[in-house]
């Protein structure tokens, strides 16, 4: 319509419409270019725009005198708030190029079958309270090898258990945003990292399941037992105490002895407090 009235400044009515196939097919790019801005037609997927506009930005770029390949980067992210700060702080990275982004596990599987991305940043939680990241790095890392790294809130140690077995590369939490560049250049360049943050539960994990492996071998007598040895209380004092013979007792610590490997039944309390038995 603007190019309609822009003609009749100029030119008579009859004189307009030796123009009208000009002025549709001006009208229709209009409208062409506004839809795929702002999506009024509806069918755009955002990566696609993305993929579009970054054909010429991949091309190798030179850090310290040296060509390299930008980091084809793909943004997983339900929360718009997060993954427009994402957007932002990933397009400040001379040598990453941001390739799309998708809000479902659905889109992230189709995206890591259609695109070429070199590692994803993997929300956990899509649908809360679904941990429904994990199942699209799953179905994903089923398909294809692809470097994922899940960028969450979920710190959960039997979670950041769970993705390392599902197969990403490293689990870094978003209190630890500013660590996410380096983590996406380290997965690229097929540098074995551990986030400290995800290290550290992790190990406590480690912890956790040994102390029941430990405690699965032992009675709850035996564990009686070792706590009070750890109290500093002597065996005629843990007899009456758990009101058992002598015997009894001297049986027990053999038994714990030979489980663990320790000379003494004080060795094997002091062996299992430093690592935290009796701290529950």
């Amino acid at each position: 319509m603007f190019a309609y009235y822009t003609l009749m400044a100029f030119f008579d009515v009859h004189e307009i419409w030796q123009f009208m196939p000009l002025v549709i097919v001006l009208s229709l790019i209009a409208f062409l270019v506004i839809g795929s801005k702002y999506g009024v037609l509806g069918i755009r997927f955002k990566f696609e725009k993305i993929v579009q506009e970054g054909a010429v930005r991949s091309k190798p770029i030179r850090l310290g005198g040296v060509a390299v390949n930008k980091i084809k980067v793909f943004v997983v992210e339900d929360d718009p708030v997060w993954a427009d700060c994402l957007v932002s702080y990933l397009s400040m990275e001379p040598d990453m190029l941001l390739i799309g982004t998708a809000a479902s596990k659905e889109q992230a599987v189709q995206a890591a079958a259609s695109l070429d991305i070199d590692v994803m940043l993997l929300d956990m939680m899509l649908t809360p309270p679904c941990y429904d990241g994990l199942d699209a790095a799953l179905d994903i890392l089923h398909e294809r090898p692809l470097k994922i790294i899940m960028l969450t809130a979920i710190d959960g140690p039997d979670v950041i258990g769970d993705a390392f077995a599902a197969g990403v590369v490293n689990y870094v939490t978003k209190a630890y945003l500013q660590d996410i560049t380096s983590a996406i250049r380290d997965a690229y360049y097929n540098q074995v990292t551990l986030h400290p943050h995800a290290a550290d539960q992790l190990v406590k994990e480690v912890i956790r399941l040994k102390l029941i492996e430990w405690k699965q071998k032992l009675t709850p007598t035996e564990i009686d037992i070792l706590r009070l040895i750890a109290e500093g209380l002597s065996k005629k004092q843990i007899m009456k105490a758990l009101n058992v013979s002598q015997n009894t007792v001297k049986s027990h610590i053999r038994r714990i002895t030979k489980k663990f490997g320790v000379r003494t039944g004080k060795e094997a309390a002091e062996k299992l407090k430093r690592k935290g038995l009796f701290h529950e």
